[in-house]
């Protein structure tokens, strides 16, 4: 590997690139002729598997998901804050789960083993615009399960993207199934990355007829993805376009859900390559453009009357049996109005046990 200055062009990088926006290491190569030429190649800073973690797939049984078949779609975990808890959801397409009909989900165990949750076509909730994304309430005991949620203060908004100057040619990486490759008895997520083709969303037309608004990125987005989260990074350090300072924010936030790519469509030709058929035929090829609902539209989602008001009675439930426990227990608490703080403070208090009195006889 060679350093920036050893390229002997590295007089000129200030016209062909930003050196202080981008950040990496020139790497010499020689073409078919032997001659050397250099090769710019940006960091891409190593992904936690942390966020390998949040990725779940979806199928269409409980025999398919233990079977590893090839169909469904990938999906992810997030999480959103209640009044006094968190509570988190399953998020995939609305199409894998109606049209490819694989509403059943698939996750690791801390035992290195998989568990399927064999949740049908009504458990799951759509985006009452019509928007391509559905998400499932999710009670289960977490501690059985290697998983990792995305926070909804991570969804990216109008503010990060107007303070970090976020748009076209941004770093983004995708989480989910390339199928084949996917693990059987394992879920197993592969990673792919790219850039943000245009910087704010666009109208798609979608294949359900309707125009869906979407990200567009650079990266070859493949059947199985649908459902993967996608994620905008900006490398730490880094100068902005059209600000003076550097980035600080470590990142990365969720940009939206991968829902499928843009074709390019193809004529088809005869053997000899000269002449197109006679039927017109045409064919869709991978442009290699990937399009992404934003993931305001599932804040919008979780933010639906029907999951407010579930969040709600189920806050409601726990703080009763929490007000039950503390009674049996002989706790004054007062709950009328408390805090989150408050909250788990009181479930600590009530957890600890009751110590026996002890007996007046010897």
């Amino acid at each position: 590997m060679l350093k920036l200055d050893s390229c002997p062009f590295s007089n000129c990088i200030d016209y062909c690139f930003d050196e202080d926006y981008y950040t990496g290491t020139w790497e010499v190569r020689k073409s078919s002729q032997g001659n050397i030429f250099w090769v710019f190649n940006k960091e891409m800073p190593r992904i936690k598997d942390q966020i390998l973690d949040c990725s779940i797939y979806l199928y269409h049984s409980e025999q398919d998901a233990k079977q590893g078949e090839k169909s469904g779609g990938s999906g992810f975990l997030v999480v959103i804050p209640s009044e006094v808890d968190r509570y988190g959801y399953a998020v995939t397409n609305s199409h894998v789960i109606r049209e490819a009909a694989s509403p059943v989900i698939r996750l690791n165990t801390v035992n290195d083993d998989i568990e399927i949750l064999n949740y049908a076509d009504r458990n799951w909730f759509h985006h009452p615009s019509g928007d391509d994304i559905a998400v499932c309430p999710l009670l289960l005991d977490w501690s059985k399960y290697k998983f990792s949620c995305i926070p909804t203060d991570l969804f990216i908004n109008q503010a990060i993207i107007s303070k970090e100057n976020i748009g076209a040619g941004d770093e983004v990486f995708m989480v989910g199934r390339f199928i084949g490759f996917d693990g059987i008895q394992h879920n197993t997520p592969t990673l792919r990355f790219g850039n943000m083709s245009i910087g704010s969303p666009q109208k798609i037309l979608h294949r359900r007829g309707y125009l869906q608004e979407s990200y567009l990125i650079e990266t070859r987005s493949l059947s199985g993805y649908s459902g993967s989260p996608v994620f905008v990074h900006i490398l730490p350090f880094s100068k902005r376009p059209g600000t003076q300072g550097w980035s600080t924010e470590r990142g990365p936030w969720l940009l939206g859900i991968d829902w499928g790519h843009e074709p390019i469509w193809e004529k088809v030709y005869e053997k000899n390559q000269k002449d197109e058929v006679v039927e017109g035929w045409q064919v869709p090829t991978n442009s290699g453009i990937a399009c992404i609902v934003p993931a305001s539209k599932l804040l919008e989602l979780l933010k639906i009357k029907e999951l407010v008001d579930m969040r709600k009675k189920l806050d409601q439930t726990k703080l009763e049996a929490l007000e039950k426990e503390t009674k049996q227990k002989g706790s004054d608490v007062v709950l009328d109005s408390i805090t989150r703080e408050q909250f788990h403070s009181i479930i600590k208090k009530a957890a600890q046990p009751i110590e026996k009195p002890e007996s007046d006889s010897k």
